[in-house]
């Protein structure tokens, strides 16, 4: 499942993920800035440590929140 699934569409995915930040959980980079960035994908490597982060997940934790 994608993210964009999940929240229901791409645009509004798109818009969301703008005021979204992703932090990778090993190396606490932000995600979002590094190049290509994939919003739309259920998950991430980052570039600066190769960790694969959940993108989906995080997500997730936060509409639990809401």
């Amino acid at each position: 499942m994608a993210i964009s699934d999940f929240i229901g569409g791409i645009d509004a995915l798109e818009e969301n993920s703008l005021e979204y930040d992703f932090y990778c959980d090993a190396c606490q980079s932000h995600l979002n800035p590094q190049d290509k960035f994939d919003y739309s994908a259920p998950s991430w490597k980052c570039t600066t440590c190769g960790k694969e982060n959940n993108l989906l997940q995080k997500i997730e934790k936060e509409f639990k929140k809401l």
